[in-house]
């Protein structure tokens, strides 16, 4: 099944790897996809998605907004780890939502939802505690 969906205006093919085609995109819009939950809307300048290494890449200007709970990430750089559930920011990372606002210059690891989101540290400590 699709892990996301991946939109864009124009396209760079940088190759063609085991059935899978490998280039980059830009601008580049779509929505992380879940199962039985809302998808996660997400825009950046550049993407780049790997749906065999479950990865997806995206560059300049980022935002993930999660609508439950209502909460928005801004970034320089995020990679989604589809395997494991894991978004990455870096660069300018800041997180807007009902409660407040974070603002860092740190690596932030979070849900694509943005439930949890903290230092790779306090995510992963935050993390083993859920189901």
């Amino acid at each position: 099944r699709p892990l996301w969906t991946l939109r864009w205006e124009s396209a760079r093919l940088t190759g063609v790897d085991q059935k899978q085609v490998i280039g980059e995109v830009t601008p580049a819009s779509g929505e992380i996809l879940r199962v039985n939950e809302p998808s996660i809307p997400f825009s950046a300048e550049r993407g780049r998605g790997d749906q065999v290494q479950k990865h997806l890449d995206l560059v300049g200007n980022v935002k993930l907004s999660s609508q439950s709970p209502k909460a928005t990430l801004f970034c320089q750089s995020l990679r989604y780890d589809a395997s494991a559930k894991i978004v990455i920011a870096k660069g300018n990372v800041r997180v807007e939502s009902v409660s407040g606002t974070l603002s860092t210059d740190q690596e932030l690891w979070a849900t694509p939802d943005l439930r949890i989101v903290g230092t790779k540290d306090e995510f992963l400590q935050s993390r083993s505690g859920l189901p």
